[in-house]
């Protein structure tokens, strides 16, 4: 049995399952900044792998990307999944390469207080602890700050968002 990393567990999520998977995942964080790969369905702990110095605040998966938000920290760390490593390919039907392709992140003006992803996660936009509201791509690797509020004494909380396509759009 790998060695396991002790540490509060804050965070948790399910890897979106890909066809060719013989069984579902289950990514949890924790304070420590590592992550638990478990296997649900033979009710096995698979590995530990340190992504974060600081604790893991929200674990995302979608078919294309697993993404990590710190509790204390103003990146966002994403790894694709089903892509090529040097001379061999790596897909998600094996956990042991969730996180062996290399790791992209975006920055923000503060650490993130609330998210909202797209369905493949390549986009999500971003509430800062500064009260910022920023877009981020993980597939360009950038950031547009949309808003900055600069009133701290009320903290923003939540974001969601819809994609509107220029077709559908209607100005009043």
């Amino acid at each position: 049995m790998p060695k396991t990393i002790e540490g509060e567990l804050t965070a948790l999520t399910f890897v979106e399952p890909m066809q060719e998977q013989n069984s579902v995942y289950m990514l949890i964080g924790l304070s420590t900044g590592h992550v638990w790969v478990l296997d649900t369905r033979s009710n096995s702990f698979l590995h530990s792998v340190k992504v974060l110095d600081d604790s893991v605040n929200k674990i995302v998966s979608s078919v294309s990307r697993i993404v990590i938000e710190g509790k204390k920290d103003t990146k966002i760390h994403s790894w694709e999944l089903k892509k090529t490593i040097g001379d061999f390919e790596y897909d998600a039907s094996d956990p042991d390469y969730f996180f062996a392709g290399k790791e992209k992140t975006i920055t923000l003006d503060g650490y993130p207080s609330a998210s909202h992803y797209d369905g493949t996660a390549a986009e999500a936009l971003f509430i800062s602890s500064n009260n910022s509201i920023w877009l981020g791509n993980f597939i360009e690797s950038i950031t547009v700050k949309l808003k900055s509020c600069h009133d701290p004494s009320n903290q923003l909380g939540a974001i969601d968002y819809k994609y509107v396509s220029p077709n559908e759009f209607k100005p009043i």
